[in-house]
């Protein structure tokens, strides 16, 4: 049989379609799989992928911005979730500083520590224990309370070094030398450590005046508001303006104390002492008539502007005046005696008692329209205590004139100021304001006091201050 050369053409076309076909789809799919990165067109060496190290952690520093909290950038602590781990159970989780969710083995290395404040295994700071004051037989003395450091106080110790310190902050009577600074430092410090929680001192007296019957009380509801240079300051027109209403408050010894201290000075007692020291009948005589007036004799005089929360001292004499106290005077030619205290010490209240007692009265009168305590002045300063020179020292040390009003915070731009603040806080009528908020603290709302405000006038003849108080941490 002979086939013709086209039938030999048409059957090669026919066997050689079935190869081509396989040919292309084999090439199709070798070229869909390197689209899809599983066949390479060449070979390729295999890539070591070093493990990732940790970074140690970065600690802000100890006065600077705090990290965000709850933020994108907030740092994990053992408060906040750590991120989820792989459900592995033959690989438990590690901690990590990106990861800190688990205590850390006792073997992982550690990032060194550069700043020694950092070092969560430094010993901590023992606190000093041996300039803690203790309170005598002064009510109104600082109280001693353990002591420590907190958030919202100062470390305990000696104050801080200041070698400026004028000497007037430094004062000797008889064998005794006050140290103003220091005495001021632990006064706040104490008010510091209460308001913390970090001790307790419950008051002697909180109670009212007038009715409990140991002091006699007058109030005058609608007193004149103080006209005072230092009161004048723009910064105190809303708190002691002019405008403003007051109460005057007068306290007064009870005429059961002042019959027993007329009764000893025509004793035999009272003018044994003064013979003892070369007096004669007339000389007995002028010092029996001197001060016998106890009954118009008031020891504590202060206005009230509750609504304001401003209040004034204008005069206190409990040392002297006071009854239930005993007192060492001078009468005559510089005659001494000692006058007993009359009455029980049980029923003595002292002055930062008294005036809590007048803030607390005028505070119930005035209702929901009472403010916390904001300001209290004290009104010409007598050259009685040693307020005066210590006030002399801050105007030296802040390099101020008289006639200025010098301000100092607790938490002074520099350690003059907060150096003349421990000093005036030192001084009765800085430390007698402080140490009313320490007793009664929970009854002001744990306060601070934030600063005092001086004012020498020009000539040297007037002394005032004002005690600011800072806002209650409680309700």
């Amino acid at each position: 049989m002979r086939f013709s050369v086209l039938h030999l053409l048409l059957l090669g076309t026919a066997l050689a379609a079935p190869i081509q076909d396989v040919a292309q789809a084999d090439k199709r799919e070798e070229e869909g799989l390197v689209a899809r990165g599983l066949v390479p067109l060449l070979a390729r060496s295999p890539v070591v992928v070093p493990p990732k190290v940790p970074k140690p952690p970065v600690k802000p520093p100890v006065n600077g911005p705090k990290p965000p909290v709850n933020g994108p950038d907030a740092p994990g602590t053992p408060d906040t979730p750590a991120p989820l781990r792989p459900n592995d159970p033959s690989t438990p989780p590690k901690d990590t500083p990106e990861n800190p969710g688990l205590i850390p083995p006792a073997d992982d290395p550690k990032p060194p520590v550069t700043n020694p404040a950092d070092d969560p295994n430094a010993p901590a700071n023992k606190p000093d224990e041996t300039n803690a004051p203790i309170r005598t037989d002064d009510p109104d003395g600082p109280v001693n309370l353990p002591e420590a450091c907190g958030l919202k106080k100062r470390c305990v110790g000696k104050a801080p070094a200041f070698a400026e310190a004028p000497a007037q902050w430094k004062i000797k009577h008889g064998d005794k030398e006050i140290d103003y600074r220091q005495k001021g430092y632990d006064t706040h410090k104490k008010l510091d450590a209460v308001v913390g929680g970090e001790a307790t001192n419950p008051p002697k007296f909180n109670g009212d005046l007038k009715s409990s019957g140991r002091y006699d009380v007058t109030i005058e509801p609608n007193a004149k508001a103080p006209n005072e240079p230092y009161l004048q300051d723009p910064r105190w027109k809303d708190a002691f303006g002019q405008d403003q209403t007051f109460s005057e408050t007068a306290i007064k010894n009870n005429q059961d104390q002042i019959g027993k201290a007329q009764n000893w000075k025509d004793s035999d007692d009272f003018k044994n002492q003064l013979k003892g020291q070369g007096a004669d009948d007339g000389d007995i005589m002028m010092a029996q008539m001197y001060d016998q007036e106890y009954d118009s004799m008031i020891m504590a005089r202060t206005l009230q502007n509750p609504e304001k929360g401003s209040y004034v001292v204008k005069a206190s004499f409990n040392n002297e005046r006071d009854l239930h106290r005993q007192y060492q005077g001078v009468t005559g030619d510089n005659l001494k005696y000692t006058r007993p205290g009359f009455g029980t010490k049980a029923d003595e209240v002292g002055w930062s008692d008294q005036l809590m007692a007048n803030i607390r009265k005028s505070k119930a009168d005035a209702g929901p329209n009472a403010r916390p305590v904001k300001y209290i002045a004290q009104d010409t300063i007598t050259d009685q205590t040693d307020t005066r020179l210590v006030m002399d020292g801050v105007y030296e040390v802040m390099k101020k004139n008289p006639g200025e009003i010098v301000t100092v915070r607790k938490t002074g731009g520099s350690a003059a100021e907060s150096a003349s603040f421990d000093a005036l806080a030192g001084t009765v009528h800085g430390q007698r304001p402080i140490q009313m908020a320490t007793d009664h603290h929970v009854e002001l709302g744990n306060p601070t006091v934030e600063a005092m405000h001086i004012l020498k006038s020009a000539d040297g003849s007037r002394y005032d201050m004002i005690v600011e108080f800072g806002p209650p941490t409680t309700v």
